[in-house]
């Protein structure tokens, strides 16, 4: 994993504050917003369960309901989950997610939640506003949303004025799409692509790859386009 991640801020949920969460009978939800601190791009956080069934969504989308201990290690419109159990004596688990999260909510009955953690590019502390600061590197990240359909965001960062060269390839190497040939200051950008080629063309289904280089940098992600 590229380690372009900063500091990690404590993110207390509304209506409760603090750690220790409880969410009882009466299945009240806890809702985290992360817009505060710009972009997140990895969060986690700890749970003990001590019965009945949780609804857990990201960014306004329903990604389980039931027990979230047998939640699959998935990803689900473009974020991807992964939970580590144990049992005794009852449910405990961490849970990690990667992915431009906005916001978290999750719900259920004697049910903990503690230690919310929202990483990000940016080093913020829980006191501070994010600074508008430069990058310290290179970065290209996982377009948001991933899979997508019509059109997908791709962020990248600059630590100095540079020639950027964004290009989407097929799985055979063949270059589709020039997105970006161009002089970028040093700082945070972004890109969208709709979908189609070089020539106006919509493109079927199917992996595709994003390139960038500047200078010496080079990296690639995949993108999943669904139809």
């Amino acid at each position: 994993v590229t380690p372009y991640f900063g500091t990690c801020t404590i993110m207390p949920p509304s209506p409760d504050f603090g750690t220790g969460n409880f969410m009882s009978q009466n299945n009240i939800n806890l809702l985290y917003d992360f817009t505060q601190i710009l972009q997140t791009t990895h969060v986690h956080f700890s749970y003990a369960d001590l019965g009945g069934f949780e609804n857990f969504s990201v960014n306004a989308r329903t990604m389980y309901i039931g027990e979230l201990a047998n939640m699959p290690g998935n990803q689900f419109f473009g974020v991807t989950f992964f939970i580590s159990k144990y049992f005794v004596p009852f449910f405990h688990a961490k849970v990690m997610l990667l992915g431009d999260i906005k916001e978290m909510m999750v719900g259920g009955q004697e049910f903990y939640i503690d230690n919310v953690c929202a990483f990000t590019q940016y080093p913020i502390s829980v006191e501070d506003e994010a600074p508008n600061n430069t990058p310290r590197e290179y970065a290209l990240l996982q377009n948001f949303p991933n899979p997508f359909n019509p059109s997908t965001e791709i962020k990248f960062q600059l630590p100095q004025t540079d020639r950027v060269n964004i290009i989407i390839y097929n799985t055979l190497g063949e270059e589709i799409r020039t997105l970006v040939d161009a002089d970028y200051g040093a700082g945070y950008h972004s890109v969208r692509w709709n979908g189609r080629d070089n020539f106006g063309n919509a493109l079927p289904s199917g992996i595709y790859l994003c390139k960038m280089q500047a200078s010496s940098f080079t990296h690639t992600v995949k993108l999943q386009l669904i139809k």
